[in-house]
């Protein structure tokens, strides 16, 4: 290999890494976790609505609906994770609660509590 044609490969690979350097520690959140994250989302909202659909319409359901936003909202933008393991024992009662078809208030506030404990679990770790 002549010298010219080793020196210009330097060259362009030094500017292509300094180009992906740039675009990963500026632009990683506009082109990488939003739309990952956004994508996690749909999925998981898709799951838990043909879940839903079978429940009765009732403020508790809609409520249910924001503490599931909210939980998975604090576990992407705060922890940067979401571990199908950490979430396991939210889902299975959810699922235990959706099982009759209605949801009480008693029901909502033990999955209220379940949440929390959960939050507040996982915070504590990290």
């Amino acid at each position: 290999m002549k010298k010219g044609c080793f020196l210009k490969i330097i060259i362009i690979l030094t500017i292509l890494i300094a180009a992906v350097l740039y675009v990963v520690e500026n632009h990683f959140d506009d082109f990488i976790r939003n739309p990952g994250e956004k994508i996690i989302k749909d999925l998981v909202f898709k799951d838990v609505n043909r879940e839903m659909e079978y429940v009765k319409n009732s403020p508790e359901k809609d409520s249910l609906k924001v503490m599931i936003n909210s939980f998975i909202y604090n576990k992407i933008h705060k922890e940067h994770k979401l571990n199908t393991g950490e979430i396991e024992n939210i889902v299975d009662s959810v699922q235990e609660v959706l099982k009759d078809s209605t949801i009480s208030a008693a029901e909502l506030e033990n999955l209220k509590s379940i949440f929390k404990k959960e939050l507040n679990e996982r915070s504590k770790k990290d």
